[in-house]
């Protein structure tokens, strides 16, 4: 069981690697933009449209690295009060409520994308591509968090028994 975890949390580490990549792109994207409006006049077109998408993918691909670096989302209002095992099972509460609201946000989300596939709903400016692929993306960045919270709340079954 600890193999597959540990193989589990290397393939969502991948969402951090997506999101550094999406990061340097941004920034090389916008020096560029500024250089080229500063000294030829000449804005790169569609940069504002590329930069939402790009953010996009930034923030739902590395919040499941986070979860399970760092452990952020916990639930501290009674934390003190409990013995260290009361503390751990009131963590592992929070992980199961935690997996179903995101569960009910990737349903939303699978749900949007579908509409936008449907609809072939596009970007409004000078690009004009489409918006699926990137709700997509918010869509597995949620699935990778329920991934997340499930090998956090597996541990923390370990450490309880």
């Amino acid at each position: 069981m600890l193999k597959l975890i540990d193989k589990t949390e290397k393939i969502l580490q991948w969402g951090g690697y997506i999101s550094v990549f999406c990061t340097v792109v941004i920034m090389f994207l916008l020096t560029i933009d500024a250089l080229s409006t500063r000294f030829i006049n000449y804005p790169i077109k569609g940069t504002p449209e590329i930069v939402t998408v790009l953010n996009v993918i930034i923030v739902w691909m590395i919040t499941p690295v986070v979860q399970l670096w760092r452990g952020q989302q916990r639930v501290e209002l009674f934390r003190n009060i409990f013995s260290k095992k009361g503390q751990l099972i009131i963590e592992m509460f929070s992980d199961v409520l935690s997996i179903v609201i995101v569960s009910f946000l990737a349903w939303r989300v699978g749900v949007y994308v579908e509409y936008l596939l449907r609809t072939d709903e596009r970007v409004k400016g000078p690009l004009n591509f489409q918006i699926w692929p990137f709700a997509a993306a918010m869509g597995l960045g949620l699935i990778m968090l329920i991934v997340a919270f499930f090998i956090t709340f597996l541990k923390r079954v370990k450490k309880v028994s």
